[in-house]
């Protein structure tokens, strides 16, 4: 990696924590969405994604108040800080995808049908699609800077885009497909998903562990 934000030291300029904010409000919004309808049927796997899109939220505003604080400033000593706030989180956040495994493994047994509403998979699809999109944007603009807090934001965005994907699978199949279960290629698609989110937390913790040894070496 080059030093951090020279690419594009605007990188949280106004307009762009603006499109953060707003993002992370749609994600908490969700998750109480998600905490409602596991209070209205009691499906746990939905009790679940929500406590993992709080936990999202939770990171994004500790990244973006850190940086808030370190705005406008790009010395040595900001670096050093950021680097060791984005070690912890990434590994903190690589345990919480692996935890993943327990909603993605809850649908696949799938012991508790639920009868969702078609307002609720309208809710996931309209969710899904603007996170894709949102991903989209965000993973272009934090391809132009070095700064290891956008990276991760970038990170969780993308995170955030598949989960809601297997989620929205997931509603469609209970709410207008068999619903005796998920069909095997449902469940296959669901863990390989998983597999991607898992993989994404790898790739970033190899990346800071990269960036953290070359730190050590100068």
């Amino acid at each position: 990696m080059t030093q951090q934000g020279k690419k594009n030291p605007q990188i949280f300029s106004s307009r762009a924590v603006t499109f953060i904010v707003l993002s992370t409000l749609a994600t908490f919004a969700f998750g109480v969405f998600n905490s409602v309808l596991y209070a209205s049927h009691g499906a746990l796997w939905n009790l679940c994604i929500a406590v993992y899109y709080f936990a999202i939220c939770t990171l994004k505003a500790v990244l973006m108040s850190i940086e808030g604080l370190w705005r406008g400033r790009d010395d040595d000593m900001v670096k050093q800080k950021r680097l060791k706030a984005n070690v912890a989180y990434r590994a903190m956040f690589f345990v919480v995808d692996l935890s993943l495994l327990a909603p993605i493994s809850l649908m696949a047994r799938n012991e508790r049908a639920v009868n969702y509403s078609q307002i609720s998979a309208i809710a996931f699809a309209t969710y899904t699609v603007y996170k894709i999109v949102a991903s989209s944007i965000n993973f272009k603009k934090a391809n132009d800077t070095d700064n290891l807090s956008a990276q991760t934001i970038r990170a969780l965005n993308f995170k955030d885009a598949i989960l809601s994907i297997i989620a929205l699978q997931y509603v469609l199949v209970q709410t207008f497909g068999d619903s005796d279960g998920l069909s095997l290629l449902c469940k296959i698609t669901n863990f390989a998903l998983w597999g991607v989110i898992v993989l994404v937390s790898i790739y970033e913790i190899v990346e800071i562990a990269r960036e953290n040894n070359k730190n050590m070496a100068q």
